[in-house]
This record gives structure tokens, sequence and C-alpha cells, in this order.
């Protein structure tokens, strides 16, 4: 049975690796961990905004 703190790492880690692949730039990838860990449900906004603009 999945636990819902299981499916959110998976999907943290999965982003974290699209972003990684989309910036190629470790310290943004870096910046927005640090922003994910103080406020997760803007931080999704913050990232959909910053791979639009990578695109």
């Amino acid at each position: 049975m999945w636990s819902s703190s299981t499916i959110r790492m998976l999907l943290y880690w999965l982003l974290l690796v699209l972003l990684i692949a989309l910036t190629q730039n470790p310290l943004l990838v870096l910046f927005n961990i640090i922003l994910w860990e103080f406020c997760q449900e803007k931080c999704i906004i913050y990232l959909y905004n910053q791979v639009r603009l990578h695109i």
C-alpha cells in the first residue's frame, strides 16, 4: 500500500529529475529544493513557471 508521503516523495524526485534535465543548472535546482522545503504548494506553481520559461 502506497502512503501519501511515499507518493509525494516520488513526485518530488520526478520533478527534480525533470528540472535537472531541462535546466542543466544544479544551482537553480538547489534553489528550487530550498523553496520546496518552505512552500510546497506555491513552489509547484513556481517550478511550473520556471520550466515554462526554459522551453
